[in-house]
């Protein structure tokens, strides 16, 4: 864990000191993090600002090894005669709907829960290219059917371009015509409109993670579509990358955990796509649940 000499924590005080911190871990693990301070600072006896220091060293070595974290942040808070650290993964968004009202309420929703910060908004898919572009956040919220820019055609360019950003389709519409496309485009998952607070919260966070999320309703519409009858079984190495992918893992993780190279990785998912009758990881992982391939 990295450390702070007491002589440096003297000398540039709590704020610049946890600010160093904050900075020097995140160009060590590559996490974005963030550091803020609020209220009025004051002087704080040596012990309780080297304990504060310690204590958020400590926060971000777990969060460094237990957490699969775009971004972080640590506010120091001072209240009156009281002081506070909090550490904590932030995961970050862009609202894309063409209606103002449908945006303000996720807006409002989003920035009341702890763990998360909307970047902006977008009333279309051409506007969101733009938007995604310059505010590069972890999860993109994205209507499909808008009069400035289709969702799915927004989906596809930001495929293309290798966006970072995971799409999350949060749409009125779940017919075949709507989810095949949005899945076959490179959406991370896809939930309906009608989706409680909690159960959004929980896919954003899988999301940004990228791992896929998918509504029962649109599970089982993705499966009947994408089926097709296949008698032969998946290898049990095919079942070990497929048990990989649902959990979200990239290529490149999937081959460090199994010890094989990238390019193996690919042509074992080439293949369980062939017997599954699917095109992509999303809809591998859809069918997989649904034939009981994964428990």
């Amino acid at each position: 864990m990295h450390n702070l000499a007491p002589v440096a924590l003297a000398a540039d005080g709590l704020p610049e000191a946890l600010k160093k911190t904050v900075t020097e871990w995140g160009e060590r693990t590559g996490v974005r993090a963030e550091f803020t301070v609020t209220g009025t600072t004051e002087e704080l006896h040596g012990e309780v600002a080297a304990t504060l220091l310690r204590i958020v060293q400590e926060a971000l070595s777990n969060l460094s090894k237990h957490a699969s974290a775009f971004r972080a942040g640590v506010t120091l808070s001072y209240m009156g005669d009281e002081v506070t650290s909090t550490s904590a993964t932030t995961s970050t968004l862009l609202i894309v709907d063409d209606h103002p009202v449908v945006r303000d309420g996720l807006r409002g929703m989003f920035q009341s829960e702890p763990g998360f910060r909307v970047l902006g908004e977008a009333s279309g898919g051409t506007e969101a290219l733009a938007r995604a572009a310059a505010l590069d956040p972890d999860v993109i919220l994205m209507d499909l059917r808008m009069p400035g820019g289709g969702g799915v055609d927004a989906i596809r360019e930001l495929t293309r371009r290798g966006a970072r950003a995971k799409v999350l389709v949060l749409t009125t519409y779940d017919t075949d015509s709507d989810t095949l496309p949005a899945i076959e485009a490179g959406a991370t998952g896809y939930l309906l409109k009608d989706a409680p607070r909690e159960e959004l919260f929980t896919a954003v966070r899988a999301a940004a993670e990228g791992r896929t999320v998918l509504s029962p309703a649109v599970a089982s519409r993705l499966v009947s579509a994408v089926r097709a009858p296949c008698n032969e079984p998946l290898s049990a190495r095919e079942r070990e990358v497929l048990a990989l992918v649902a959990r979200g893992t990239s290529n490149r993780e999937i081959a460090r955990e199994l010890f094989i190279s990238e390019a193996t990785v690919k042509t074992h998912l080439t293949h369980l796509y062939a017997k599954l009758g699917v095109r992509d990881r999303a809809a591998a992982v859809a069918v997989a649940y649904d034939r009981g391939i994964l428990g």
